[in-house]
C-alpha cells in the first residue's frame, strides 16, 4: 500500500458488538493478507510532532483539519517498516506511505541515532517523501509509541473497502522505560474502523443501525498523550503526598 485517498469512519464496540461483527464479517469478507493465517496481528507506531504539540493541538481542539506524522512497523518485525504521514480533513484522509527495508533495532530507542539515520534517508535517497518532508520542515521529535493488536478485513469484490478491528491499545513515551506503559483502551472495547472511497455496503449500514453504534471520533495518538500524562501526574501526586511534611 503506497499512497491513499479515502474515507474514514471509527465506532466504538463492546464485546458483545465485536463477536456479532465477526460473525457477520465472515460472511461478506476475508482476512487481509497481513495476517498470515493469524487471528491477528501487532500494529506498532512511534508518533511525531512539533515542540509545541501542534498533532496534539488540532485533536484536543476539535479541528477538522488534522496531522499524524508516524514510524510504522507490525509483529515487531524491523526488518520492513513505514514513513507514514496521514492528513485528515473530516472523513476524508490523505496517507503518504514510504516502505524501508532494515532498521536497526536500537535506532529505534534513541532520538539522537533516530535523527540521523532519517536523515540519511531524505532526498535524493527517497524523493518525494511526504514524512520526511514534513520532518525537515518542522524539525519533528518522536513522542510516543502506540501498539495494538488488529484484525483486518477486505472485500474480495471490492479491494478498496478495508474493516480493521483494534484493541489492547497500550503506550509509552519515547526512550523511557516499560513504567510508563499505559492502557488507553478498556479492556473490554475495541475500535472499528471502516475505510473506503464513496460508500460501504447496505449488510454493514443495517448492522450498524440495528446494533445503534454512533460514530465515534478515537485518536489513537491523542488517547495515548492524555493517558500518559494523566500517568504522570498521578506519579508526582504520588511523590509530593509522599514527601516529609517537617
Amino acid at each position: 500500500m503506497g499512497n491513499v485517498r479515502r474515507q474514514e469512519q471509527k465506532y466504538l464496540l463492546n464485546l458483545a458488538q465485536y463477536d456479532s461483527l465477526k460473525i457477520l464479517l465472515s460472511h461478506f469478507m476475508q482476512p487481509d493478507s497481513n495476517q498470515n493465517f493469524k487471528d491477528s496481528y501487532v500494529v506498532t507506531s512511534l508518533y511525531f510532532d512539533t515542540e509545541d504539540l501542534i498533532c496534539v493541538r488540532q485533536n484536543s481542539s476539535g479541528d477538522h483539519f488534522k496531522h499524524k506524522f508516524r514510524i510504522r512497523y507490525y509483529d515487531q518485525n524491523l526488518d520492513l517498516f513505514f514513513l507514514e504521514a496521514k492528513i485528515k480533513n473530516g472523513s476524508l484522509v490523505n496517507k503518504y506511505r514510504q516502505t524501508i527495508s532494515k532498521i536497526p533495532t536500537s535506532i529505534i530507542k534513541y532520538p539522537g541515532s533516530l535523527d540521523r539515520f532519517l536523515k540519511t534517508l531524505s532526498t535524493p535517497v527517497i524523493p518525494n517523501n511526504t514524512f520526511l518532508y514534513y520532518y525537515s520542515k518542522y524539525n519533528l521529535k518522536p513522542l510516543l509509541f502506540v501498539e495494538f493488536k488488529r484484525e483486518a478485513f477486505e472485500c474480495p469484490l471490492k479491494s478498496e473497502f478495508r474493516i480493521t478491528l483494534d484493541y489492547s491499545v497500550s503506550t509509552s513515551w519515547f526512550n523511557q522505560n516499560s513504567s510508563s506503559i499505559g492502557q488507553c483502551l478498556e479492556k473490554t472495547k475495541a475500535i472499528l474502523e471502516i475505510k473506503h472511497l464513496n460508500s460501504y455496503p447496505l449488510w454493514l449500514q443495517h448492522w450498524l443501525a440495528e446494533m445503534d453504534i454512533e460514530q465515534c471520533s478515537f485518536s489513537k495518538y491523542y488517547e495515548s498523550y492524555k493517558c500518559l500524562k494523566s500517568k504522570q501526574r498521578t506519579q508526582h501526586e504520588f511523590s509530593e503526598s509522599s514527601k516529609p511534611r517537617f
